[in-house]
Order: structure tokens, then sequence, then C-alpha cells
């Protein structure tokens, strides 16, 4: 008997999931689908070993994908760190990411939408289990028919855009 109630519990809770997937409007559906776009696509040029990071290869590949204000921001972090070689001045993880250690790949989960800003929760998946909380939340909004990133938020509150500007702040302060 025990059994059989775990079974139609199990059954139920996989049957309602399917349901609140079906509630996303078609526009949280796109957006989901282009987070998971990009993460299938950038998530093996992560991987990849390079001298210049993953992050500045994708904003030269596909910078349409980016808020002109924030591929900028990432853009000027870049060029600050090229001219230092014997300090970090600059972003020294991967912020589409979250890590210094990726995962094997990277799913996309929740979406929310508030003001026409889209918020997609992305988890690591590694040995091929589903991390149980998001690496990251990408804030998108939609523009010319796509959707472009305008932020990715991180665990405390904290977020690109953010680190970006203190990064910046920090340089000009800093004694040269």
């Amino acid at each position: 008997m025990r059994r059989a109630i775990v079974i139609l519990l199990a059954v139920c809770f996989l049957g309602s999931s399917a349901v609140f997937a079906d509630d996303l409007s078609p526009q949280q559906t796109a957006a989901s689908q282009f987070a998971q776009r990009f993460y299938d696509w950038y998530t093996p040029l992560a991987h990849k070993h390079s001298n210049t990071p993953s992050w500045i290869v994708a904003l030269g590949k596909r910078g349409a994908d980016f808020d002109p204000g924030l591929a900028r921001a990432l853009k000027e972090d870049a060029e600050a760190q090229r001219k230092v070689s014997d300090d970090i001045v600059g972003l020294d993880f991967d912020p589409f990411l979250n890590s210094q250690d990726m995962d094997d790949k990277y799913t996309v989960g929740n979406v929310t939408e508030k003001d026409g800003v889209f918020l997609v929760s992305v988890y690591g998946v590694r040995k091929g289990k589903r991390a149980a909380k998001p690496d990251v939340a990408v804030e998108l909004k939609a523009s010319k028919g796509s959707f472009v990133f305008t932020n990715f938020r991180y665990d405390s509150n904290e977020n690109l855009v953010a680190t970006l500007k203190l990064l910046k702040e920090q340089r000009t302060q800093a004694p040269q």
C-alpha cells in the first residue's frame, strides 16, 4: 500500500511539473530557448583551452546577443586587463558561467518575466546530474525579434553589471 502511494505521488508530481512548463507564455518559452541555444554554443567554447578567455571570444562572435552597454563594459574590462600583465584588474572568472571550474554542460530552468525583463535560471550539469541550485540567472530583454543579455545574476545579490562597475571604480582609484 505504501509503495502504491509513493508511486501515485510521484506520478502526480511529474504530471504537475509538465503542467507548469506548459504555463509559460510564448515570450517566456522564446527567452528560455534563446538562453539554452547560447549555453549549448558557449559551453564547448568555454571548455577549450586558449589564451583568450572564452567570454571575450563570445563577445567577438556573438556580440549582437548582448546589450550594447553590457558589451561595452565587458570590452573595457578585457582591455584594462590586457594592459596589465602582473596583476588582476578585471574579471577573474567566467561571467557567463559564474565559475572558474565549469561544469560539463548547462541547462535552463525557471523563467520569469517582470516589466519586459526575463530572468532565466541556468544550472550546471556534472556527470549527468543537474546542480540543486542555479549557477547563474540570465537577464534578458526582447530586442529586434530576439533577445539580448542585459545582466548575469549570481548568488548573494551579486551580478555582472555591478561587478564590472566596481572593478572599473577600483581601477580609476588605484595609484598609477
